[in-house]
This record gives C-alpha cells, sequence and structure tokens, in this order.
C-alpha cells in the first residue's frame, strides 16, 4: 500500500460520521479567536502611553516592541511596555492560526449558514464517488470535499483563505518572538523584516479572497471585507513605496505617514478578522428550531420525551408542538 492511499483510506474513515455544525465547540472557539484580536487596539494604546515621542501617523507598529532603550534628545530612555506589545502580537498570531485551523471548510464556504450548510452536504453525499483512485480522494481531502464530491471554484477559494489565513497568523507570531531590533550577525532584523512583509501581503491576500469566498452566502459582509482588502492593499502598497524611497535615499518621498500607511493593513486585517468571527458566530446563533428539537423527537408522531419514551399525553395533543423557523 502506497502512502497516498494510505493516507486517503485514513482521511476516508476520518470523515465518516464527521458532521461539523456552525454551532458545534470549535466552530465557536474559532471564531471567539477571531474576535479576540480587537485586544491589540487596547494593547497599543497602553504601551503608546509610556512614550513621549510615539506618533501613530509617523511611527510603525513594531516600533512599540521593540527593546532595550533609546535615545531622545540626549538622554536614554528605557522602557518595558515592550513587552506588552510583543504578547499582543503573538497574541494576534495564535488566534488568527487558531481560527484557520478550527474552522472547517465546510462551514467557511457557507459563511455559517445552518441552512446552506445542510444543503451542501446533502448534495455532496448525493455526488460522492466511493470508487475514485486514491490520489483524487486524497486531493479532494485536501480541498476540504470529503464526501467525494466535485471540488468547486468556493473549494479552491476556501482552502486558499485558511492557508493565508494562517501563515498571516504564524508570520504575525514572527513579530512579535523577533522584534525590530533583534538582529542577525550581519547586524540587520532579517527574521522581523520576513515576518513583517509575508504578513503585510497574506493579510491582504486573506481578506481579499474570503470577500470573494462569501459574495454569495454573506454579500454584505463580503463587501465589507473587500473594502477593508482595499484600505489594506492601498496602505501596503504606499508602506512598500515609501520604504524603498527611504532605502534609496529620498525619505521625503509619501510624507511623513509611514505608520499611517502601515496601520492601513494592519487595522484592516484586524478588524476583518473580527467581522469574519462575529460572521460566525451569528450564523451558529440563528440555527433552527427544528434542527435542535428534532433530536428529542420520533420520527412519526413527535410527541416523545427526551428519555424516548411517548408521552403519556400524547394523544390529546392538538396542535403542532413548535414550528420550525423561517
Amino acid at each position: 500500500m502506497s502512502v497516498i492511499t494510505w493516507a486517503a483510506d485514513q482521511l476516508d474513515s476520518w470523515s465518516k460520521g464527521r458532521h461539523p455544525s456552525p454551532a458545534d465547540s470549535r466552530h465557536l472557539i474559532g471564531s471567539w479567536a477571531a474576535k479576540s484580536l480587537l485586544q491589540y487596539f487596547a494593547v497599543e494604546w497602553i504601551v503608546f502611553l509610556s512614550w513621549s515621542d510615539y506618533a501613530y501617523w509617523r511611527n510603525v507598529v513594531s516600533d512599540l516592541g521593540a527593546r532595550g532603550c533609546h535615545s531622545v534628545d540626549g538622554q536614554t530612555t528605557c522602557r518595558s511596555a515592550f513587552v506588552a506589545a510583543d504578547l499582543s502580537f503573538i497574541l494576534i498570531g495564535v488566534g488568527v492560526a487558531v481560527a484557520a485551523l478550527l474552522i472547517t471548510s465546510t462551514v467557511l464556504r457557507v459563511g455559517g449558514h445552518f441552512a446552506e450548510h445542510e444543503k451542501e452536504v446533502r448534495l455532496s453525499r448525493a455526488a460522492g464517488q466511493a470508487d475514485l483512485p486514491a490520489t483524487k480522494r486524497l486531493i479532494r481531502h485536501l480541498g476540504g470535499e470529503h464526501e467525494g464530491g466535485e471540488l468547486t471554484r468556493a473549494h479552491h477559494l476556501t482552502t486558499a483563505t485558511r492557508f493565508f489565513m494562517a501563515v498571516a497568523g504564524l508570520a504575525v507570531v514572527g513579530v512579535g518572538v523577533f522584534p525590530e531590533d533583534f538582529y542577525a550577525a550581519d547586524g540587520r532584523p532579517w527574521a522581523h523584516m520576513i515576518s513583517t512583509a509575508v504578513f503585510l501581503v497574506c493579510a491582504v491576500v486573506t481578506l481579499s479572497l474570503l470577500g470573494i469566498l462569501w459574495l454569495g452566502p454573506r454579500p454584505v459582509v463580503a463587501w465589507i471585507l473587500l473594502g477593508l482588502a482595499a484600505v489594506a492593499a492601498v496602505g501596503g502598497t504606499l508602506f512598500l513605496i515609501k520604504n524603498v524611497a527611504a532605502m534609496a535615499g529620498r525619505p521625503e518621498v509619501l510624507g511623513d505617514f509611514t505608520g499611517l500607511y502601515e496601520r492601513g493593513v494592519i487595522y484592516g486585517f484586524i478588524v476583518g478578522m473580527a467581522v469574519m468571527g462575529w460572521a460566525l458566530s451569528s450564523g451558529a446563533n440563528r440555527r433552527p428550531v427544528a434542527e435542535g428539537a428534532g433530536k428529542h423527537r420520533g420520527s412519526d408522531d413527535g410527541v416523545t420525551s427526551l428519555n424516548g419514551k411517548r408521552r403519556a399525553d400524547a394523544g390529546s395533543t392538538t396542535g403542532p408542538l413548535s414550528s420550525p423557523a423561517a
């Protein structure tokens, strides 16, 4: 048995009886992990208060996480609040990575909508092919299709969204672990620079892909995400031009607004992830009444008690016990 066949068989076995729901614990944790990114705004303000010469429009976010001492007007000032900023960066990265790992492709594809989720699962099972070669089965599992159905554009968008979201999270962890004054042997903060560059790119791509993915199931949220992606893209482009010009000896290009340009990406991403978390948790809160009640009712008369026994007053029931939500 080849490795591919073994992997496909393992994923086939794992997917049997697996029915991810927008309201299960992993999706609730994932949605709250995405919303937890908002903690950064409070931490940033607290660390900002420890500075006397920090400007939001001029200083980049990484300045808040710089270690050690700085010389200001001939006086050396040492700050300890940088620890809070770096921990906040790490928590952002962990929150994003947790959201990318816990929110399944099945639920993310439909924006957390119960009705669309159930419909997609039924269609997937009906179109599933159990006799596919191992390679195709493995590819479909990796694409988020665990019933054997064809991979669609939505499947590919979901896989790409989760991938770039996870990479963005890991990159932010790198920003916190390797501050801007964590220098390599050649005197340059390569680890910080690479982590920052990867995050800025993946943040814009994640917002864009998620916005495109949700144009169908979540049109209002999708346009909000695409608007945030546009803000992030513009900010990232200006930030790149500003830094290239500064390295070329032209620091006056685009004015003294480096921090503002960078914040366009960072703030846009944080708000976008929080919006995603809100959309998924709001979908879970709209769970149809019939779905929850059906677990405790008989398939024919709908008057069984919670322990599965028929109620004594079943015959006297004159009206419906409940009406399913629209």
